[in-house]
């Protein structure tokens, strides 16, 4: 669990921008306990500030062609900085240069070499091949940065997609469900299946690997008058919610939800290696929120909660949204505030820099992937079409 960080404590400060209210420590582990205040550098020193700008979009709601997306199930950066895009409607990957040109699309729909059915989570794995996991034929299809196929390996993980990534030990972790036996009934939990490959190109089992342990999240349960088994089971809106990212560098990213405003950086064995959080002021839920809330709690018809579950409603925003890993190991977290939600920022040593610069809505995007100098988020609009924007971090 994550300790309280941001109370009072001692340390050796950090000697960069306003130093002294910066505080590190080592912990007996050897990961470093971060401690930020509520203001950034960014705060302090305006001069430094990034700003996001939109450089480009691919998508476009009518006709046909390589901007038209039926559902972007995964997206990849290949070493020329060229946009991998899979599109699991049309079942094929779609490649598209830096200024957002169409380059190329890759397979198509079929069950033969270089084919798929469902594409999903697009990988780039320690020899930058392109590594495309398909839900449905529960493979894997590689190909190299020029698009040529290169070698198909089957899938250990069973959810059918879920999440997969490589650590910095070129091992590959496919996710999978396993049931075991409780003292009250059957215990469904998933762990890592992890694979390394060889040089001649052949995936060996090498062990599994736990999925992170957190607490579960506030719940809200709906079930059916005099029945013992039809439930369904939801996540209590604006309640802060525990989550597990795994980054671009192989290691998570962990939050156990609650009041506090920390994340836990830490191996996939479990080694913690950074605890960083910092100060900040709660933002009260306005009514508007609170009530559509409520009217989203709603038990389905013919159906009942178990509890009043909008008096459960927290009176306060939680510390963050969401958080993404970026691949120089930045990490963007984000939050609502007064008016919206906004991105902010702590660089690679766990220092809090503070927002950057946007016009835009940052509760419109859905990040998939942030490197050093884009975000390549996916947009949706009214009508559930889908499009890629490209933004550009203009880091002073």
């Amino acid at each position: 669990m994550i300790p309280l960080l941001l109370t009072a404590g001692c340390g050796n400060a950090d000697q960069g921008d306003a130093a002294e209210l910066v505080v590190i420590d080592t912990l007996p582990g050897g990961a470093l306990l971060v401690r930020n205040p509520a203001e950034g550098v960014w705060d302090r020193r305006p001069a430094k500030r990034w700003s996001l700008t939109e450089a480009y979009r691919i998508g476009r709601v009518e006709g046909d062609g390589p901007d038209v997306f039926g559902q972007i199930s995964g997206l990849v950066e290949d070493p020329l900085g060229r946009l991998w895009v899979a599109d699991a409607h049309a079942a094929e990957i779609r490649v598209f240069d830096q200024q957002g040109r169409h380059v190329r699309t890759i397979g198509g729909r079929g069950e033969g070499p270089g084919e798929f059915q469902r594409p999903a989570v697009l990988l780039r794995d320690p020899d930058d091949n392109i590594w495309i996991s398909d839900g449905l034929l529960l493979r894997w299809e590689i190909f190299d940065s020029a698009g040529v196929r290169v070698a198909g390996h089957p899938e250990k993980g069973t959810l059918g997609g879920g999440i997969r990534f490589w650590t910095p030990d070129h091992r590959l972790l496919e996710a999978s469900v396993r049931v075991s036996q409780g003292p009250q009934g059957l215990i469904t939990h998933s762990v890592y299946q992890a694979r390394r490959l060889e040089p001649e190109g052949t995936l060996v089992d090498v062990d599994s690997v736990p999925s992170p342990d957190l607490p579960e999240p506030p719940r809200v349960d709906f079930r059916q008058p005099g029945t013992q088994g039809y439930r369904i089971r939801t996540t209590l809106p604006l309640a802060a919610r525990p989550r597990a990212v795994p980054g671009p560098d192989g290691h998570y990213w962990l939050s156990d939800g609650g009041p506090v405003y920390a994340i836990r950086r830490q191996t996939v064995d479990g080694d913690a290696l950074m605890i960083m959080g910092r100060a900040y002021a709660q933002v009260p839920v306005s009514e508007a929120a609170r009530q559509e809330a409520a009217e989203a709690l709603l038990p389905p018809e013919g159906m009942i909660s178990d509890d009043n579950a909008a008096s459960r409603l927290p009176s306060v925003h939680a510390p963050f949204e969401d958080f993404f890993p970026a691949t120089d190991t930045s990490l963007w977290v984000r939050r609502t505030v007064e008016g919206g939600q906004q991105f902010e920022v702590f660089d690679s040593q766990g220092r809090f820099l503070g927002a950057p610069e946007y016009a835009g809505d940052a509760a419109a995007l859905s990040p998939r992937l942030i490197t050093r100098d884009r975000i390549y988020a996916v947009v949706e609009d009214d009508l559930g079409v889908q499009s890629i924007v490209v933004l550009q971090i203009d880091r002073t």
